[in-house]
C-alpha cells in the first residue's frame, strides 16, 4: 500500500521564493497597471495659482501690520521714554480683537466677506491717516491711545 500512497511533502522556504523569483522573471501581464496618485508634497497647494495669489499677498498684509504695530509702539516710546506706556499701548493694540472677537466672528457669518474685508482696510487707513496727520501737527501721546 504504501506504493499506491501519494506522499505529501510540504513546500520549503527555499521553493517559495523559487517560484516567486520565477513570476518575477515571467513577461509582464497584460492587465493595465493602476493609475498613479500624484503624492503630496509640503508645497503642493503652490501650485494653485489663486493660492499663490491669496498666500503672497498675505504675508505682504502681516508685513505691512507688524510695521504698523512696531513703528506705533517706537513712536510712543520716543515720545515718552516710557516702557509702561509701551506696554500700555500694546495692550491697548489687542483690545478691539478680545472685546469684538465673538461679534466679529457673527457679523461674518452674516454679511458678505469682501464687504467686511474692504470695511476693515479702509478702517486702518483711516486710522494710520489720523496717526500720520498728528505726527504732521506735534503729535502728543494721548491720540496715539
Amino acid at each position: 500500500m504504501i506504493g499506491s500512497q501519494s506522499v505529501l511533502i510540504a513546500p520549503t522556504r527555499n521553493d517559495e521564493l523559487d517560484a516567486m523569483t520565477a513570476e518575477a522573471e515571467a513577461e509582464p501581464s497584460s492587465t493595465p497597471e493602476a493609475p498613479t496618485v500624484r503624492r503630496r508634497t509640503t508645497f503642493s497647494s503652490l501650485r494653485t495659482r489663486n493660492f499663490r495669489l491669496m498666500a503672497a499677498s498675505q504675508l505682504i498684509s502681516n508685513i505691512g501690520w507688524w510695521m504698523q504695530y512696531t513703528a506705533l509702539n517706537w513712536l510712543v516710546l520716543s515720545l515718552t521714554g516710557s516702557p509702561a506706556a509701551v506696554g500700555l499701548t500694546a495692550a491697548l493694540q489687542f483690545a478691539p480683537t478680545v472685546v469684538l472677537g465673538m461679534a466679529g466672528g457673527l457679523l461674518a457669518d452674516r454679511y458678505p466677506k469682501r464687504r467686511i474685508l474692504l470695511v476693515n482696510v479702509r478702517s486702518c487707513l483711516h486710522g494710520i491717516r489720523a496717526v500720520g496727520g498728528g505726527l504732521c501737527r506735534g503729535l502728543r501721546v494721548r491720540p496715539v491711545y
